[in-house]
């Protein structure tokens, strides 16, 4: 009697259990407060901006910043929880003109932890897009012309 369909079958079924058939995907990782904050700077500057010129300080945010689902201070919100300094933010920049000037490309950053923490900090690029960057990373990363990153 041959019995290599049935071992084929129970390969399958194995093969099968050890990759995790059925299995739910592994959960997102959690946001941080420190990119929430970044992502409603973000916002907040946007807003702004769309009113008719870009903020030119912490200031011009407040109104914005308070309008979260949580009313959390907005004195708070420009702290980084990683390293407790004030994220740097690059104010006056009217991404409209830059994209204009870069063909589109408005690939810089507008808002980074002053050191973060253990060599990586987070940074925002327009619109809300936060990502984590290493030193070398941030040392070569592109900033809206006219600002020099403290490093």
């Amino acid at each position: 009697m041959n019995h290599w369909p049935i071992r084929l079958v129970c390969t399958l079924i194995a093969g099968l259990a050890a990759i995790g058939c059925g299995d739910s995907p592994p959960p997102a990782a959690e946001t941080s407060r420190a990119e929430v904050n970044l992502q409603r700077i973000g916002a907040a500057y946007a807003a702004v901006a769309a009113r008719g010129r870009p903020p030119r300080n912490a200031a011009d945010l407040a109104r914005d910043l308070q309008a979260g689902p949580d009313q959390t201070n907005p004195s708070d919100l420009l702290r980084s929880p990683n390293d407790n300094q004030e994220y740097v933010i690059v104010w006056g920049v009217d991404f409209r003109a830059l994209a204009m000037q870069r063909g589109g490309n408005v690939d810089v950053v507008l808002a980074y932890e002053r050191t973060g923490k253990d060599g990586k900090r987070l940074v925002l690029k327009p619109p809300a897009l936060v990502s984590l960057m290493t030193d070398e990373e941030f040392r070569a990363a592109a900033f809206p012309p006219g600002h020099t990153p403290a490093r």
